[in-house]
Order: C-alpha cells, then sequence, then structure tokens
C-alpha cells in the first residue's frame, strides 16, 4: 500500500464516530480502532518514499506501545482511577518526539509585515483567533470590556464544565480559527445576543499541534514537495521544505493513535458524560502539568475537515497561574485582544468589507473556506456574514491590548 491510499484510506480517516453503535465500552472500541489501524500500518510500502516506509517499519512496536498506553489509561478511567489513568498517560507520552508536532506561534510584527508570504505558513504562525460569548443581548452594549470574553475568572470557576478539551473546574481560554466555527463549537446560540472579539499572540506561544487530519498532513507534504520541484516556487519555500518533510509524514503515523483518541465524535450529547473526551481532557492535564508547551491547536470534530481553508480549527490554553480571582497573568501577557463587539451592533454598519479580489492559485485561506449550515445549505466563507465580521474586526486591529485586570 502506498502511502497516498493509507492517509486517505478509512481506517486512518479523523475524525471518527459510531462510538454509540459500537456495542462495547470505550477502552475496548479505541483498542479495536488501533488494531485495525496497524494493520495498516503494517502493509505500508511505497517504493517513492523508502525512508519514510523503513522507519514505520521499524516503529511499528513504539505505535502498540502508545496505542496499549491509551488504552490502559481509558480503562483506569472507566474504572474511577483518574489520577491513575493520567499517570499512564504521562508515562506513554515520557519519551515522546512531539518536536514536528510542536509550533512556536507569534503576532506579526506590524513595522515589518511579511511580503511576499505563503498563506498557509502564515496562518499557522501568525494566527488570527476569535471568540464568541453568547447571552448578554443589546443590555451590555457600551458596556462591554475585554474581561466579558477571557477566559471564565477563577471566582467562577464551578462553572467551568467537562468538554472535549476542558475540566471541570479549570478555566482555560478557548478560541477559533474563524467566528463560524466559534458559533458551531457553542451549538449556533442566537447570534444577536453574542459578543465577539478577535485575538492575536503578543509573544511567542508554543503550542502541540494538531491541526491537520491525517490526510490534509499528507496532502500539505505531497503539495511542498511538488512545488520545491518546480520553476515557480511559492515564497519561503525553504521554511515550508523544514516543516512539512519527512519527519512531518512519520509523526503523524506514530502519533495517530493519540491524535484519533482525542479526535472521536460525539454523536449524540444527551447526558453529562461522554467517554470521547477522556483522551483530551488527559493531555490537557498533561499539558498543564508538564509545561512543554502552551496549548493546543485541534481540528474540530463537528464540521467536515478541508484541504484550503483552516476555518474549523481550535486553540485551548489552559491557565497557569491559578489565584482565587480575576484572570491568569500568563495567558494575559501572551495573548492580547480586541474589545469585544456585540453582532447586532456590528450589523449596523453599512458597508461591506469582504476581500472579493481573486486568490492565487493554491492559497489556503478562510474566503475559499465551504461552511455547511446543513445538507443543503454550503456556502464559500466569503459569502457569509461571519466573514464580514472578522473583516470589520480587522479593521479595529490598532486596538489590541491585554485583558484588564
Amino acid at each position: 500500500m502506498n502511502l497516498k491510499d493509507f492517509f486517505s484510506g478509512p481506517t486512518v480517516s479523523l475524525p471518527r464516530g459510531d462510538f454509540e453503535k459500537a456495542n462495547c465500552t470505550f477502552d475496548v472500541f479505541l483498542k479495536k480502532l488501533f488494531r485495525d489501524y496497524i494493520a495498516e500500518a503494517k502493509k505500508i510500502a511505497d517504493p517513492d518514499h523508502r525512508a519514510i516506509c523503513e522507519t514505520i517499519e521499524q516503529s511499528i512496536p513504539e505505535i502498540g506501545r502508545i496505542a496499549n498506553g491509551i488504552v490502559r489509561a481509558t480503562k483506569h478511567y472507566l474504572q474511577g482511577y483518574p489520577h491513575q489513568a493520567y499517570l499512564e498517560v504521562r508515562n506513554t507520552l515520557k519519551n515522546a518526539k512531539f518536536d514536528t508536532l510542536m509550533t512556536e506561534v507569534s503576532s506579526y510584527n506590524p513595522s515589518a509585515p511579511p511580503a511576499p508570504f505563503d498563506s498557509h505558513l502564515e496562518a499557522t504562525l501568525h494566527p488570527d483567533m476569535y471568540r464568541i460569548r453568547p447571552g448578554l443581548g443589546l443590555a451590555a452594549a457600551g458596556t462591554l470590556k475585554k474581561k466579558d470574553i477571557f477566559h471564565v475568572p477563577f471566582e467562577k470557576r464551578h462553572l467551568v464544565s467537562n468538554q472535549r478539551y476542558s475540566i471541570a473546574g479549570l478555566p482555560c481560554l478557548y478560541l477559533g480559527s474563524s467566528t463560524w466555527i466559534c458559533w458551531e463549537e457553542l451549538d449556533r446560540p442566537e447570534l444577536n445576543d453574542c459578543i465577539f472579539s478577535k485575538f492575536k499572540f503578543a509573544e511567542k506561544t508554543k503550542i502541540l499541534d494538531f491541526q491537520l487530519p491525517p490526510a490534509n498532513a499528507w496532502r500539505f507534504y505531497t503539495y511542498v514537495q511538488a512545488r520545491s520541484r518546480s520553476s515557480q516556487q511559492p515564497p519561503q519555500i525553504g521554511e515550508l521544505q523544514a516543516r512539512y518533510n519527512e519527519a512531518f509524514v512519520i509523526s503523524h503515523i506514530l502519533y495517530w493513535p493519540l491524535i484519533a483518541a482525542s479526535s472521536i465524535r460525539v454523536d449524540s450529547r444527551v447526558g453529562a458524560f461522554f467517554p470521547q473526551y477522556i483522551v483530551p481532557q488527559l493531555l490537557l492535564q498533561w499539558v498543564t502539568k508538564e509545561r512543554k508547551v502552551d496549548g493546543i491547536r485541534y481540528f474540530s470534530t463537528r464540521t467536515p475537515t478541508q484541504m484550503n481553508s483552516q476555518v474549523n480549527i481550535n486553540y485551548v490554553f489552559p491557565t497557569r497561574e491559578i489565584k482565587h480571582s480575576g484572570r491568569c497573568s500568563t495567558l494575559r501577557r501572551k495573548i492580547h485582544l480586541l474589545t469585544p463587539e456585540l453582532w447586532a451592533m456590528m450589523e449596523m454598519i453599512n458597508n461591506d468589507p469582504r476581500d472579493l479580489t481573486a486568490l492565487p492559485p493554491g492559497t489556503i485561506d478562510n474566503r475559499v473556506g465551504i461552511v455547511e449550515f446543513s445538507e443543503s445549505m454550503k456556502y464559500p466563507y466569503r459569502d457569509t456574514k461571519f466573514y464580514v465580521l472578522e473583516k470589520r474586526l480587522t479593521a479595529l486591529g490598532d486596538y489590541f491590548g491585554p485583558v484588564e485586570l
């Protein structure tokens, strides 16, 4: 089996669902998932990528070790031993070489914007991020502060519930790569009652980077390899080659069990506990405890993945400096934002700031993403009011700053 078929096959495709139909405990579900994956990995034989194949063949025992550790951790959790589950994850990741899955992100230097640039690389290294908060309504107009849309303050940590990358009682800062994905992750609240803001990194920040599903990771690698041999090389080709290299592909194969176990779709949201969240919550504990990275960037399990857009990416940053009240000083320093604006107020602006210029071939941009409001309603992102809102927020770029104390 060549690598293209391996990455595009149903066994490797992510995110996954159907746990509710599996008629077994979640640890058994993962064990079967990993068993099928390792069987596929053993079939890899690609004469065009011999070095990758040789490394994967030698790494099969390590893939099995990681998979078994995740299964044991899940079983401990289901048996009522969450601490033992975390210790299992920590031991499993003790010698993990995450170098190619760690990204140092920052903001542009306003005095020296990158030109020319590769759109995907810039969105990866210098991302724009957004956050929404529902339920405030027009009464909030004119009174909003940055703190109204930052992480839940420590004195209200009782409001923090269990979610995919959320531990009950631990305030975290959750951001999205688009206003649309923020809205989707909150189960589509009434927009007129929502406030929105744009976020940027104020200093260099390291993240564990799970933003690319397997098929997209392979496509980026092959795209960069093909363009590097082209007479018309894309901007920043050297940086692209350094990032999307053989080690990058190997990491996505080696750590697939961890990425997969953190990307199981919840098909029914009735109830208070979802086994699909066990591994991502344990991974968030690992990030919080080990402090090798500041947060995690990951693809959404609620929306279809896309090749030419980063419109459905999420971020989570756990608080570091725990206090009785207020917000985390570390996150205040690292991540700045605009004063939030109410959707209904932004709608009163009588202009259309969409960028309708043609994009160069191969451009990776939210504008060319496709949003699916329903099976029959699928539109280019640039034709939605979410994109219009982002352009209006961008026009306020001189007002970024830290959240108030």
